[in-house]
Formats: C-alpha cells, structure tokens, sequence
C-alpha cells in the first residue's frame, strides 16, 4: 500500500498509517514506534505486540492433523485463540477415539508461554502467560546444538536409542517456541527472522534423521565421525571462521564417501545436508552483517 510523504518543517517528514494497520496492532494517537532502516527497507515497527487473536476448528480432525493446527495458531503469534472441536478426536498414536478437551489439553500443554483457560462444551480458549523475548532465542538455540551433541555421541548407546524420540520432542518444543518469537516479537532485522527460520527448521530435521537412523547399523567409527561433524558445525556456528565451515563441509564428504548407494546413504546424506544447510543461513547472515 503506497503512502505519501508529507512535509513538516524545513527537515522533517511524515507518512500516515493505514487504519487497518493501526487497528491490527492496536495503534492510537500518542502511542509510540520505531523506524528502522533495514537493508533497502525504512520500517515502521509497533513498540510492543499486537493483541492478535484468532479461531481454530478442528473439528472431525484426527490428532495430527488437530496438533498441525493448533501449532500454526501458537506459531503464527497470537496472543490468544479460540479452539472449536467435536465431541471426540482420533487419536491416531494411541490408535483410540479420545474426548476433544483430552486431547486439545494434551497439545496446549506441550506449547510453552499460553495455557487453556476457558473452556466450554464444543470449544476452548488458549491465551499468553508469559511474554515470548528476543533474548530467549539465543539460549534456545545453543539447547538444540547441545541435544544433536548428545544424539551424535551415544547414537549406539541402548539408553540414548530409547530417548531418541523425548530428545525430539524437546526440540520440536524448542524450535516451536522459537518460531513464535520470530513472530510475535520479531528479530533485529528481516533478513535475521529468515535465517533463523531457515536454520531451526533445518536443525528439527536433523533431530528427525537421528530418530531413522537409529535403526541402521553402523560402526563406531562412522559414529565418531558423526560426532567430529556435529561438534564442529557447532563450533563454526558460534566462531563463523572460514576454517571451521571448510573443516565441516570435508568430514561431510568423508562421511558420505564411506557409503555406497544404500538406503543408509540416503538417510545419512538428509541428516549431513540440512546440518550444511543450517550452517549455510548462519553465513549468510554473517556475510550480510560484515558487507
């Protein structure tokens, strides 16, 4: 939507918003906001957040497809929202027909920040209990490496191998809710909620490859390098020296090179790409803020 520039003074001017956009983010006169020069954009950025709220039918939904819902809601932002839901779910884990609430209250409790707090007869309300910050990010993300590390180092461990899928699930928790800050809060700049997109969804499929792999056979020394890779795509992650990021893509092709043409190569070349993949974004940002 182009706007006009207006002029005040000899040096100032000013720009109106849409009064659709003052009303998605709860715009009035006097309230403050930020304008920030991000690469070839100039930003007008609400201080605060927007009371978004919104409504999710899951009705006649199996448990999937009700937990994709409920999460693109949680992810999406908002501050609270509305679930309408039939008598009973499919619960296709547990391969049993559930009560809704039971298991509404099953997929809210795993999203961290907002809680179940109304409910009715055919519908509940999910609203914020704690503010999602920027600075969490930064903590969360140092989790997930450290998870991988673990997952790396006792991949042929028997007690490893039977938490494969609650150090998943912790992921899965931490990349959603990391999701809903670059959502409801925003990063620094544009192009830093891309990368950090881009890197956290590709760090979930590495933790979903370790849970198909786990049912392969592989020697210790194939683990080990594993291990190296992991524990040095972290180290780049952090120090983004050329080094370390040549060091990373070398134990890749060791690692593919030491398979034929088997399913095993193809499971393992997922897990290897989205690592170099998640490490490519972390350049990519790097480059931007340093050019």
């Amino acid at each position: 939507m182009s706007r006009k520039l207006v002029q005040l003074g000899k040096s100032t001017l000013l720009v109106s918003i849409p009064s659709v956009f003052a009303k998605n983010f709860g715009l009035k006169k006097g309230n403050e906001v930020d304008v920030v020069a991000d690469e070839s954009s100039l930003i007008v950025r609400a201080k605060g957040m927007s009371d978004k709220r919104g409504v999710v039918d899951v009705s006649n939904l199996n448990y999937s497809l009700a937990w994709y819902c409920i999460t693109g809601a949680y992810v999406a932002g908002f501050s609270g929202f509305r679930i309408n839901f039939s008598s009973h779910i499919f619960h296709n884990r547990k391969n049993v027909s559930l009560p809704a609430i039971e298991v509404v209250s099953e997929i809210v409790s795993f999203l961290p920040g907002v809680e179940l707090l109304e409910q009715g007869r055919s519908f509940c309300v999910v609203k914020e209990v704690s503010i999602p910050k920027e600075e969490d990010i930064e903590g969360i993300v140092s989790r997930v490496w450290n998870v991988l590390i673990v997952l790396s180092e006792g991949l042929m461990e028997p007690v490893v191998r039977r938490r494969l899928q609650v150090y998943e699930e912790q992921i899965n928790h931490l990349v959603l809710y990391s999701l809903r800050v670059i959502a409801r809060v925003g990063l620094s700049s544009r192009l830093q909620s891309l990368c950090l997109f881009a890197i956290l969804s590709r760090l979930e499929e590495v933790a979903d490859s370790f849970q198909v792999i786990s049912g392969q056979l592989f020697n210790e020394q194939f683990v080990s390098g594993l291990n190296r890779f992991i524990v040095k795509s972290r180290a780049y992650f952090y120090s983004c020296k050329q080094e370390d990021f040549v060091a990373c893509w070398k134990l890749r092709h060791q690692l593919k090179s030491s398979f034929g043409r088997t399913s095993a190569f193809f499971i393992v070349s997922r897990l290897l790409d989205n690592v170099m993949d998640a490490l490519h974004m972390r350049l990519v940002y790097v480059k931007h803020n340093s050019g």
